[in-house]
Order: C-alpha cells, then structure tokens, then sequence
C-alpha cells in the first residue's frame, strides 16, 4: 500500500509518497495553496493516479506539546479531508521537520517535510 504525507501551509502544501511496499518515503510534490476545493481535487488525482492507501497528515504542535493557531488551522484541513475522502486519514507530529527540511534541502523544502513526516511514521508504524 503506497502512502501520501502532507505538509499543510497556507501558501504552499507539501508531499511526499512512499514505495509501494510502503517502507521508504520519498519528496513528491509542492502544491500551491488555492483553496480547498483545489487542493481536494489534486489529492483525489493523486489518491486514484498512485493507489494511496492511506494519507499521514503533518500536524504542528508547538515546543511544549501545546495547540498553535498553526494546529487548529491544520485539524480543520484534516477534518474537512476526512469528509471528503474515502482514503483514511491519519495525523502525525510534526514538531521540527521543517528545521530537518531546512537541513537535508538547505531551504524549507515543503515537500521534504512532508517527506520526514512520513518516514517518522512509516518507522514508527512498520
């Protein structure tokens, strides 16, 4: 079963997929944040175009474990998923892989991101 992981922003969304043994999470795409609608509608191309069978959603939680604006933001996003698409959704901590992207990619790769957050997952979960 082939994985998708997102990094929500408000600007830019990024993701990552994994093989289809789903072991090893790769950087995939960058999409333009346009709106829900637009976003749902990429996800639902990608989803049918690469068999996802699952989708790992980062979400930021600050420092000390607390909720952010940047986290309610993201649980809507997740929520508004969740009714949308028929492939399950999962959170995931995403608590500093942006600083890792910012490491591995020497930017604030979105897609890098979402490429940690699903490695985290698939190590934690396999």
């Amino acid at each position: 079963m082939q994985l998708l992981a997102v990094d929500y922003g408000e600007a830019k969304i990024g993701l990552a997929i994994s093989d289809e043994a789903g072991k090893i999470a790769l950087p995939y795409k960058i999409l333009e944040n346009q709106g829900f609608n637009f976003v749902l509608s990429c996800l639902q191309e990608i989803c049918h175009e690469e068999g996802i069978g699952k989708i790992i959603v980062g979400r930021p939680i600050g420092m000390k474990g607390q909720e952010t604006v940047q986290t309610k933001k993201t649980d809507e996003f997740i929520k508004k998923l969740q009714n949308n698409l028929k492939v399950p959704i999962e959170p995931e901590d995403e608590r500093l892989t942006s600083k890792a992207a910012e490491v591995l990619s020497g930017r604030g790769d979105h897609a890098v991101a979402a490429m940690i957050i699903l490695q985290d997952w698939i190590e934690r979960n396999t």
